[in-house]
């Protein structure tokens, strides 16, 4: 193999560089045969670069963006970007920044009703929201008839058969001890006390425990007592002073609880005085006084009327 000097110049067919055969060569004739061969050789496929990535897709609006600076377009066209619209409105946005601004719920009874909550909730009908609140008195009436099993064991000595099966007539003076139990906490001396404490001392405070007991030693089955006791609305101490009426006219055993029940709903509204008044017309019609509890006892509904 013969080598080149510098001023002979290589043949058109030597088309790769052997950088031992210019040691000796200046840098201008270095730099010209550099420029000459890399404009005659073929290029080669190098195998160790990357293979072609594919192409990045732009949205709409980087898109105009792009274009809008590069060829200095006044305006993008507005129908590229109303491709996209945006998926949250104004007023769903609005919703979800009053949602997010607001501060947890407190801890509250069970079945009760977050205002936080329900101040965003959009019911559809009135029928759902009139189930969702019959739903939290439900919850309130159980946890109320709870806790006046509780007394009548506790203070009354009664069992838990005979509780829960008289309870389970109390619907209506149960609704009576939930409407105390909720005013007693606009009181100071209460303002700061449990529903359960609130409730049981309405219950204690009507002596409703002790009535039921005197009625249960004058013979009265659960449904008459339960039933009294809804009708008092609350005054029990009005059985007991009507009870007592009863006898001083010589209504004797089970029957003053028949007379008690079917005298009328209006009954224990009734004074002694309007009660004497009753008992001395029928003494002037012909009625003597020692058959009036007999008269009382097969016709209660006498005491209703006039």
């Amino acid at each position: 193999m013969v080598l080149s000097s510098p001023l002979t110049p290589l043949p058109f067919h030597h088309h790769h560089y052997h950088p031992h055969i210019h040691l000796h060569q200046n840098a201008h004739s270095i730099t010209k045969f550099n420029t000459f061969s890399c404009l005659n050789e073929t290029p080669q496929p190098h195998h160790h670069d990357p293979p072609d990535l594919p192409l990045r897709n732009h949205n709409s609006k980087s898109t105009a963006l792009l274009l809008q600076r590069l060829y200095h377009l006044p305006n993008p066209n507005p129908s590229h970007l109303q491709q996209h619209p945006d998926p949250h409105p104004s007023g769903h946005k609005a919703k979800l920044l009053e949602r997010s601004l607001l501060r947890k719920r407190t801890p509250q009874f069970p079945g009760s009703i977050s205002l936080e909550s329900s101040s965003l909730t959009s019911l559809d009908d009135e029928d759902d929201e009139h189930r969702m609140i019959m739903r939290a008195l439900e919850i309130r009436r159980k946890v109320t008839a709870e806790i006046f099993k509780e007394v009548m064991r506790t203070k009354g000595k009664f069992g838990i058969t005979y509780a829960t099966n008289l309870v389970e007539t109390l619907t209506e003076f149960l609704d009576y001890v939930m409407v105390q139990a909720a005013t007693m906490k606009l009181s100071p001396e209460f303002s700061s006390s449990t529903y359960n404490f609130r409730a049981k001392t309405v219950i204690e405070d009507s002596e409703v425990v002790p009535c039921i007991r005197w009625l249960k030693h004058n013979s009265l089955s659960y449904p008459q007592i339960g039933k009294l006791i809804c009708l008092s609305k609350g005054d029990i101490g009005s059985i007991r002073r009507l009870a007592l009426w009863l006898k001083s006219i010589h209504v004797k055993g089970r029957f003053i609880g028949v007379a008690l029940v079917k005298a009328g709903d209006h009954f224990l509204e009734r004074s002694n005085e309007e009660l004497d008044e009753i008992v001395e017309y029928l003494e002037s019609n012909g009625v003597r006084r020692d058959w009036m509890g007999c008269v009382m006892s097969r016709c209660p509904q006498l005491l209703s009327t006039v």
